[in-house]
């Protein structure tokens, strides 16, 4: 008769108990990761696109009002329970325009921003008289 080896089978259920547990660890920590990520890109989209229209809103007033009824402005804007800060600068020199659209938000990393820069010209102004 062999000797028994209860205690060999113990320590193997041990060990393949604990190789679950990190497996299944370590298969959440992705789940996790990749959540977060989609989400961050997901709202980082979400302010590029807040960002270029806040320039086209400059542009169309340009395009509407004139060249010298160009202002900055601040807006606040929810989007699917994120609340995203838009500040547009506008900085005239001659015949030129820098616009500057930022969007600043907090994501779960943190506080994210980021800008988008266009320059519009006073393309109105240029018009000559050909009468002459």
């Amino acid at each position: 008769m062999k000797p028994s080896q209860k205690g060999v089978s113990l320590i193997e259920l041990m060990l393949a108990v604990a190789v679950f547990v990190v497996g299944s660890a370590s298969v959440a920590h992705l789940f996790i990761g990749a959540r977060s990520a989609v989400l961050f890109s997901l709202q980082n989209n979400q302010a590029v696109f807040l960002a270029k229209e806040g320039i086209e809103e400059i542009r169309a007033a340009r395009n509407n009002l004139g060249f010298d009824k160009l202002e900055s402005s601040f807006h606040q804007i929810t989007l699917d329970g994120i609340e995203f800060t838009r500040s547009i600068e506008v900085t005239k020199e001659d015949e030129q325009a820098l616009i500057t659209s930022s969007v600043e938000w907090e994501s779960l990393k943190g506080e994210e921003s980021l800008s988008i820069s266009e320059i519009l010209t006073d393309w109105d102004s240029g018009e000559s008289n050909n009468n002459e």
